[in-house]
């Protein structure tokens, strides 16, 4: 698992990460965002969002070539 983007509001105690989880060698990977909240300095809430895609994550989030636009009703 790679994170290649996290955030997190102290004064909320609210957090993300984008991250990439895949085998080493597979043509696919999962990518996706956890959103966490925090408790007395332990997580509370983990919600996690992902999707199966490219292995590299400069793969899956390049725009050119893509051929699909992305609305509530072609969600899986």
């Amino acid at each position: 698992m790679v994170f290649h983007h996290l955030w997190f509001d102290e004064s909320s105690q609210v957090g993300a990460g984008e991250f990439s989880f895949g085998l080493k060698g597979k043509s696919s990977a999962d990518h996706g965002v956890v959103i966490v909240k925090v408790r007395d300095g332990k997580i509370a809430s983990w919600c996690e969002y992902q999707r199966k895609g490219p292995s590299a994550f400069e793969d899956f989030v390049r725009l050119d070539g893509k051929k699909w636009q992305w609305h509530i009703g072609n969600y899986p």
